[in-house]
């Protein structure tokens, strides 16, 4: 482990230096300033938390995880709060995501305003299908008493985008649930890849069919021999007709 500009940053090399790029899973972690996005990442990857953060710039994370029984590297990129969604693609720190976590505060109304837009401008960017996976979580529900939105206003806010995942836990109270979410969302981003992967090498093995219109070699040779074998005009086409009655 290292430190780096108040941020813990979590390396570990050797075996997946060994993998292809295509096998890593890419993801993004969205949201307003001070909702945990940090704290919630950390919680995921360590198991423990740290209330001190910087909240400056964004970082990235890398580490092998476990996701389906299988060891995976695995990339987040942990964004600022700061920066809009706008100015995050413009800098290609969102480029090759193969999915995005959204995050808001149970107990910061405007945080959750501010998650309500950027799953909109997702549904923007990839469409009704939701290709790309996502998933909205409450942080900070342990903090009852300081609630400003409740759960149901969460998991309608979820729909609104195709096969949204909706939890909401406590980075500061127990990794359980935190695990438990960011399971469920990177096994979604396992199987996207993999549909994406079937299909890429499905369209490189189904032979293309050429289509009839064109100038291939015997459409040539036919079409040579009509031009040189058609009537001239249609007095020909006459007299062949009298002369086959």
């Amino acid at each position: 482990m290292t430190t780096k500009g108040g941020r813990l940053a979590i390396r570990k090399f050797g075996l997946a230096n060994l993998w292809s790029k295509d096998s890593q899973c890419n993801f993004a972690v969205l949201g307003a300033e001070e909702v945990g996005k940090t704290a919630l990442v950390v919680r995921f990857l360590t198991k423990k938390f740290l209330s001190e953060y910087s909240h400056c710039t964004s970082f990235c994370y890398e580490r092998n995880v476990s996701v389906n029984d299988k060891i995976l590297p695995v990339r987040i990129t942990d964004t600022s709060g700061k920066d809009s969604y706008t100015s995050l693609k413009s800098k290609g720190l969102l480029e090759g995501a193969d999915g995005y976590l959204i995050v808001y505060s149970v107990t910061d109304k405007r945080s959750f305003v501010k998650a309500r837009e950027l799953l909109k401008l997702l549904k923007e960017d990839f469409g009704e299908e939701g290709q790309t996976p996502v998933a909205l979580i409450g942080n900070k529900d342990d903090l009852v008493h300081y609630r400003a939105v409740c759960s149901a206003e969460g998991q309608r806010v979820a729909l609104f985008y195709p096969g949204c995942l909706f939890y909401e836990c406590s980075a500061a109270r127990e990794a359980q649930n935190v695990e438990t979410a960011f399971q469920k969302f990177l096994g979604q981003v396992v199987t996207s890849k993999e549909q994406r992967r079937r299909l890429s090498a499905f369209s490189v093995l189904t032979p293309k069919i050429q289509n009839p219109r064109r100038n291939s070699a015997g459409n040539s040779t036919l079409s040579s021999w009509w031009k040189k074998n058609r009537p001239n005009s249609e007095r020909e086409v006459r007299q062949d007709r009298t002369l086959t009655m």
